[in-house]
């Protein structure tokens, strides 16, 4: 099922959006754990990882040491990885040729948080797929095989979203 709706607590926004002005001007990144029901992505957790990358300013890079452990923890302790975030310092939310060249093509979800606009930053939330070009699909960049469809965002109060317990 094609996933439409994600849903984060307004806390966790905050959390998110401060760690990636924390991180400016270089990209933040990290990991979203939740559930899907459906067609819908609900966030319990951020995982912030961080960016080595050679020029963290124009891309991020995740720190083995701490990426591995994350996405190879079978451990019921946490929800499963449902997404990946990355900030974009100086642009909006908007994915960006390199984001749609990822390896991480086959996440359930891909977080931008511009930060363009310091006084309003913007989260968008996509999935990003891969196909054979055409110019006539929403969403599709020249010369690259790959597309996103944007994912509908609720930010809502923490007590209005069921946890597992």
């Amino acid at each position: 099922m094609t996933i439409t709706n994600a849903v984060l607590p307004a806390s966790l926004r905050v959390s998110i959006l401060h760690y990636c002005m924390e991180k400016k001007p270089h990209e933040a990144c990290g990991f979203l754990l939740g559930r899907i029901d459906g067609a819908t992505l609900s966030v319990t957790r951020f995982l912030p990882v961080p960016n080595i990358a050679a020029r963290p300013e124009r891309q991020f890079s995740m720190d083995p040491a701490v990426l591995i452990p994350i996405v190879t923890n079978p451990s019921s302790l946490y929800d499963p990885v449902v997404g990946l975030l990355h900030s974009h310092p100086s642009a909006s939310s908007a994915p960006s040729v390199e984001d749609l060249q990822t390896a991480w093509r086959s996440m359930p979800s891909h977080w931008i948080v511009g930060l363009q606009d310091e006084e309003h930053c913007e989260i968008g939330v996509y999935c990003y797929h891969h196909f054979n070009h055409d110019p006539n699909r929403p969403g599709s960049i020249s010369g690259d095989a790959s597309s996103f469809t944007a994912i509908a965002l609720s930010v809502v109060e923490d007590h209005d979203i069921n946890c597992h317990p």
